[in-house]
């Protein structure tokens, strides 16, 4: 199995877990440009 077809099971693992609707809560988020702070909370629209 290459890394191409790893990350498409990895995303693919990911959609499962996190549908549409699922709420969910920033634990930590290292971008400067675009600053979150944790604990934030959000739902999932969708996944791409």
């Amino acid at each position: 199995m290459n890394s191409f077809d790893r990350e498409r099971l990895r995303i693919q693992r990911a959609k499962m877990l996190y549908p549409p609707g699922t709420r969910i809560v920033l634990g930590e988020m290292s971008d400067p440009y675009a600053p979150v702070p944790p604990g934030t909370r959000g739902t999932v629209k969708f996944m791409t």
